[in-house]
């Protein structure tokens, strides 16, 4: 590339450069007005059809769904659209949904097809967005707030065969990691609330189980951490007489798991603790709670273990 072709590169992505986060209290603040305004839009919306069907495919009960928190973005993409367009580079980045350096959380683009350095990321209206971002959104909480800091997007046709490709995170910086943590608007009792709790992990295994369990548990979602167990997942563990743990092999993954779990478990509530109340289940490969439930197992499976 020449002298004056690097010119005109830079000066054709000089707007790059702007999108990078304010100071974090500022980012925090953006971020939690942005997150509580798609709260409520979303919360009077009824789920897509496309969204009952996707469901109902899987075994699972749209209304229990939508009870949870589980919404189709595409009826409020025009006014997130509109939301977010006049916002400054580094709100936008605050907001997260666009990332420093100007890249687009992928599922709201307007645009699949280009991947030059010099192509703005186009935000998709109601009527823009791609088929194959068509996706089910699950909240995400972090207890603090009445409204979900973060959300997983399933795509509704996968674009590959890895599980991680087909559900994408938008988290804030501090990282929430519970499905069903109980908050003023989650709609799910808190973990200690119930003498028998469900640990599951990933958004189609938590809403599986809380179908299969029915209220006769709390149940709380994880999602997939490199620590393998997180402290401050234990705290909810506490007043659990009986908790069953249902994780994925994944190549000696859940093993991994286990073993961070008891570790923080003996850290913060006694040596003994584990192999008093808790039960652990890992499923093969090709097994999870939502293939139990689709077979008609997972029940009996959870009674089982909460049994033991």
């Amino acid at each position: 590339m020449s002298i004056v072709d690097i010119d005109a590169f830079h000066r054709a992505t000089a707007w790059k450069r702007e999108y990078r986060a304010p100071p974090e209290e500022e980012a925090r603040a953006i971020r939690s007005l942005i997150t509580a305004w798609l709260w409520d839009a979303l919360g009077p919306e009824p789920l897509t059809e496309r969204a009952r069907e996707w469901l109902e495919a899987r075994g699972l009960r749209p209304e229990l769904a939508h009870a949870l928190g589980c919404r189709d973005w595409r009826p409020v993409l025009t006014r997130l659209k509109e939301t977010l367009e006049p916002l400054s580079p580094p709100e936008r980045v605050a907001s997260g949904f666009f990332f420093e350096g100007g890249s687009l959380w992928w599922p709201l683009g307007g645009d699949h097809g280009c991947r030059s350095e010099v192509c703005r990321p186009k935000l998709a209206g109601t009527d823009e967005l791609h088929p194959r971002a068509a996706g089910l959104c699950v909240p995400v909480w972090d207890g603090a707030l009445p409204h979900p800091p973060g959300w997983l997007w399933q795509l509704y046709e996968p674009i590959s065969t890895s599980a991680a490709d087909n559900c994408m995170r938008n988290l804030t910086r501090e990282q929430p990691t519970l499905l069903g943590l109980q908050t003023s608007s989650s709609g799910l009792p808190a973990a200690g609330a119930h003498p028998r709790l469900v640990v599951v992990e990933g958004p189609l295994e938590w809403l599986s189980a809380v179908q299969a369990v029915e209220g006769r548990a709390a149940v709380m979602g994880t999602l997939r951490s490199s620590s393998f167990w997180l402290d401050a997942w234990t705290p909810f563990l506490e007043d659990a007489e009986r908790a069953a743990v249902l994780l994925p092999e994944r190549q000696g993954y859940a093993g991994k798991a286990f073993e961070a779990l008891e570790r923080s478990a003996a850290l913060h509530l006694g040596p003994g603790w584990t192999r008093a109340h808790l039960t652990r289940h890992t499923f093969p490969e090709e097994d999870g709670c939502q293939a139990l439930l689709r077979r008609g197992e997972l029940t009996g499976l959870i009674d089982e273990l909460l049994a033991t």
